[in-house]
C-alpha cells in the first residue's frame, strides 16, 4: 500500500559480517477491530509497514516512541487509535521521508475524523 516494504526477513548477514537473529513479526491484525473502519485499518497497516521496512522490532520501537510495549501493541493492532505524537515518533524513528510523513499524517487525520464522527453519532 505504501510502497515502503522491503524484501528480507531481518536474518540476513549485516554489512559488518555478523548476523543477527530474525526479528519477530508483528502480531496479526484482527479483522473484527476494523469492521466499518477502513481509515483506521489503512493507518495501522501503514504504520506497521514503516516499522517492518525499517526492520525494527516492536520492543525497540516502544521506548523510541515513549510508549509501553502494551500500549504500542494496542496501537499497532487497531485496538487503540494512536495519538498524532505517536505517529510522528514512529515516522521519525523509521527515518521516513517527508513524503511518507505527509501520507502518514493524512491517514491519521482521516482515521481520527472517522473516529470522532462515530463517537458523536453514539450520543
Amino acid at each position: 500500500m505504501t510502497g515502503v516494504a522491503e524484501e528480507g526477513t531481518g536474518a540476513e548477514t549485516s554489512a559488518g559480517g555478523g548476523s543477527r537473529p530474525a526479528r519477530r513479526p508483528l502480531n496479526p491484525l484482527k479483522p473484527e477491530v476494523f469492521k466499518n473502519r477502513p481509515h483506521k485499518r489503512a493507518l495501522v497497516e501503514h504504520l506497521r509497514s514503516l516499522i517492518e521496512a525499517a526492520d525494527l522490532a516492536s520492543k525497540h520501537v516502544a521506548p523510541g516512541v515513549a510508549l509501553s510495549a502494551s500500549a504500542l501493541s494496542k496501537n499497532l493492532s487497531g485496538d487503540r487509535l494512536p495519538h498524532r505524537s505517536t505517529v510522528e515518533a514512529i515516522i521519525q524513528l523509521c527515518g521516513a521521508s517527508e513524503e511518507v510523513r505527509a501520507l502518514s499524517l493524512r491517514l491519521h487525520t482521516a482515521a481520527l475524523g472517522a473516529h470522532i464522527r462515530r463517537s458523536r453519532s453514539a450520543w
